[in-house]
């Protein structure tokens, strides 16, 4: 269980291994992806509020209901990560999908610095929006 002061924010890692799962590519691609991710992909803004969910015969969950602006600052391998992303879109996140959790909704942003940028080669490479429903 994540310490109740530390909210976690839906991650890349998570949408990497769903994809993985689903069979779009293997282990050493994940790895590759991730290592870029976590390189290139930073959490531009986010707003989240703890939630607490009753499971029945007094168990609980904690998860969180917001949102997160992700910027990719190098754009070598968005087409991947894209691809992972859609896939966290169409089949959720993390291990308690069938409880109902890890629903997302990825949503491209439209950035007015990457289109001042655009001739520049500076400035981020891309904007998603990944919300948590």
């Amino acid at each position: 269980m994540a310490n109740p002061q530390t909210l976690d924010t839906p991650s890349e890692e998570s949408a990497l291994k769903t994809a993985e799962r689903l069979g779009l590519w293997g282990p050493r691609e994940s790895k590759r992806i991730y290592r870029w991710a976590y390189a290139a992909v930073g959490i531009a803004d986010f707003r989240v509020r703890p939630v607490t969910v009753s499971l029945g015969r007094g168990r609980t969950a904690r998860g969180f209901v917001g949102w997160a602006a992700y910027r990719a600052y190098e754009a070598s391998m968005l087409k991947e990560m894209w691809l992972a992303l859609s896939a966290a879109d169409e089949f959720g996140l993390g291990a308690s999908r069938p409880l109902g959790f890890g629903a997302v909704r990825i949503t491209p942003l439209e950035n007015t610095r990457r289109k001042a940028a655009a001739g520049s080669g500076r400035g981020p490479a891309d904007s998603r929006r990944l919300d948590s429903l």
